[in-house]
């Protein structure tokens, strides 16, 4: 009888381990800290030079956040030298998140990039008035988030709106 004590008081101990590790795979990845330089962890996902040449936009991602588990939902807070072309941002966002996918498949179900211009940005990218915002969803449409595969991004959209 005291056997099958201790193996149900390891299963158990096995079981609340398990969740707790659930729980915290679960839980949205803490953002990056405001900063004028490159993070090692962008570095791998977004070739910014690389991009910042073919568009001839400089720019430095200031913040990054990750919400969700599988498929997640996609932050990035972009600063911009100066102020540019609608069009270079929507080139801009789209290369963003080409990138994204093509180094991370089926992973994400939305993405949200918001843009600042480096005179207006404050003491913090939260305190910010954001120039422009650029999304990518299904049909365009947060209605359709969970609805669409993330096998392929045919139905996605990228809308930007611009607030100068």
């Amino acid at each position: 009888m005291k056997e099958i004590g201790v193996v149900l008081s390891n299963i158990l101990k096995s079981l609340i381990l398990i969740l707790i590790v659930f729980c915290l795979s679960c839980k949205k990845e803490p953002g990056e800290q405001m900063s004028l330089e490159m993070s090692p962890s962008l570095a791998a996902e977004i070739y910014i030079q690389q991009i910042g040449r073919s568009i001839d936009v400089q720019f430095v991602i200031l913040k990054t956040e990750r919400v969700g588990f599988m498929p997640c939902h996609r932050f990035f807070w972009i600063c911009l030298d100066k102020e540019t072309s609608h069009q270079k941002i929507e080139d801009l966002a789209q290369a963003i998140v080409n990138e994204a996918i093509a180094n991370n498949p089926k992973t994400y179900h939305s993405f949200i990039i918001h843009f600042f211009l480096k005179s207006k940005l404050g003491e913090t990218v939260e305190r910010s008035e954001s120039y422009a915002q650029a999304t990518y969803l299904p049909g365009g449409s947060w209605l359709e988030i969970r609805r669409t595969a993330v096998d392929n991004y045919n139905d996605y959209k990228l809308t930007c709106t611009f607030f100068d």
